[in-house]
């Protein structure tokens, strides 16, 4: 049923990319929607991971506060704990 609402709610360059699948290409609806935001999501940033915490050090001339804060910022762009 998801299908039929996602095929109904596509626009025509969309459309054509879907029809254009090869057939029983697609899995599930979960496979669909990362395929489609791979087609047409362009410039989207990747979610971070929690590793990338790991690399946000201290600047030189940045006060522990800016840190915390900055740090604090960057963990807020964590897609999810792992």
């Amino acid at each position: 049923m998801r299908y039929l609402a996602f095929l109904s709610n596509l626009t025509r360059l969309a459309h054509v990319w879907f029809t254009s699948l090869p057939k029983s290409s697609i899995e599930n609806f979960k496979q669909l929607t990362e395929r489609f935001r791979h087609n047409f999501c362009f410039g989207v940033k990747p979610p971070k991971k929690t590793t990338h915490l790991l690399y946000v050090k201290q600047g030189k001339n940045e006060g522990f506060r800016e840190y915390i804060a900055r740090f604090n910022k960057e963990n807020l762009e964590v897609e999810n704990y792992e």
